[in-house]
């Protein structure tokens, strides 16, 4: 694809665009973290030969924030730029004054890599107020006053944040009174969790009586009287000098009656994610986000019922495995001494020239294909021989 505008002027190609190659990509797109690397290819169709001056990749990422929404007033000299690099597949830089490179009519394809540093920038993120985002595209400079774009290819960052391992035999415990002697009590694994894994939070709701304070035939406990709601929320806080703004919405949310306290064995309960989540920030210069499991209670009184809120509890999204460390040397970006230091930015690597094949991926979450163990048919049964077990290798 080409810049629309662009579309009509001279030498004009029929096809520019940029495409990474598949073994990179996931559900998400091109999904990068610190330290990744992927590669692509820039593909460029040409109706009629002429010279060019350089054919280059460009890698940039920015924080903008939408100052005329809010009513703030801009910061100049300020275009949120996080980082932006460039290699050249032809020609040379416009200070060398190289000789023009004549690319003959048809179909061409130049390969690039790139290697991410090991920086935590802030993720991905499209909002009407403020965004964050990581672009690919490809120039190709006819002469100092004819450059055409192809269309920027979207890259999804996320940093590498760690989360606390969970016990695997006890749970957190967190309970607040619905009447003066009976309480909802909430258990969960852990209040941190890795956004790559987590599919849902698993909970463990119950209904106990407050022994000091049971009085059954005084005040009598009816859990129909009540619904309870389990809301998943996300507080995304803009940050601009002195002014804060916060906005905040609803991840997931789960409708379900009291257990009795009868038959309390408890109800077991999964919330689930989105799967397009965005970890937990706070070392963003320009915006954090936070979440918050809140339980509130929905109370009937006749043909009305108003709604009670009984506790929030912090909950922290991270994207890496529980109770992994980050990689060593990992730093965030906001601690960078020195910006222009090229080893806290991309950098392009000399990219393989041929294609690798690769088997498709397969979902994590299923069986992979199972195959039958059966001779080759040019292996006669006489003439064949016992295939040798695998061994299993034991780590000393």
């Amino acid at each position: 694809m080409i810049v629309p505008q662009l579309k009509s002027s001279k030498h004009a190609p029929s096809h520019f665009s940029i495409e990474i190659r598949p073994q990179y990509l996931s559900k998400h797109g091109l999904l990068c973290h610190p330290g990744s690397v992927f590669e692509g290819v820039v593909k460029l169709t040409l109706h009629e030969s002429f010279p060019i001056d350089r054919l280059k990749v460009v890698f940039k990422a920015t924080e903008r924030v939408n100052y005329d929404a809010m009513g703030w007033e801009k910061i100049k000299n300020d275009d949120g730029r996080l980082f932006a690099v460039r290699t050249h597949l032809l020609g040379g830089r416009a200070s060398e004054n190289a000789a023009p490179v004549h690319l003959s009519a048809g179909s061409h394809t130049f390969n690039f890599a790139i290697e991410l540093p090991l920086v935590n920038f802030p993720p991905s993120l499209d909002h009407h107020l403020i965004g964050c985002t990581f672009m690919l595209f490809a120039c190709l400079d006819v002469d100092s006053r004819h450059t055409f774009k192809s269309e920027p290819f979207p890259v999804v960052y996320r940093p590498a944040l760690c989360v606390a391992k969970p016990s695997l035999t006890t749970w957190s415990t967190f309970d607040a009174p619905i009447q003066s002697n009976v309480s909802l009590e909430v258990r969960l694994p852990s209040l941190e969790y890795n956004l790559e894994e987590t599919r849902s939070i698993p909970l463990e709701i119950r209904t106990i009586a407050n022994s000091h304070h049971f009085r059954p035939m005084a005040t009598a406990f009816d859990p129909h009287m009540y619904q309870l709601r389990v809301t998943l929320k996300r507080s995304l806080t803009i940050l601009h000098r002195t002014y804060r703004r916060t906005e905040t919405s609803i991840v997931s949310h789960r409708d379900l009656p009291l257990p009795d306290l009868q038959h309390n064995d408890g109800h077991f309960m999964e919330l689930a994610l989105d799967a397009y989540m965005l970890p937990t920030v706070d070392f963003s210069t320009r915006f954090n986000i936070t979440y918050s499991l809140q339980f509130s209670l929905r109370v009937k009184h006749g043909p009305l019922s108003t709604r009670k809120k009984l506790f929030d509890l912090p909950i922290d999204f991270g994207t890496l495995s529980p109770g992994s460390f980050a990689m060593s040397g990992l730093q965030v970006y906001t601690d960078v001494q020195d910006p222009l230091d090229m080893q806290f930015k991309p950098k392009f690597l000399q990219a393989s020239q041929e294609p690798v094949e690769y088997l498709p991926p397969y979902e994590s979450l299923e069986r992979p294909p199972s195959y039958c163990r059966q001779a080759p048919p040019h292996i006669t049964a006489a003439s064949s021989q016992p295939l040798a077990q695998p061994r299993r290798l034991i780590a000393s």
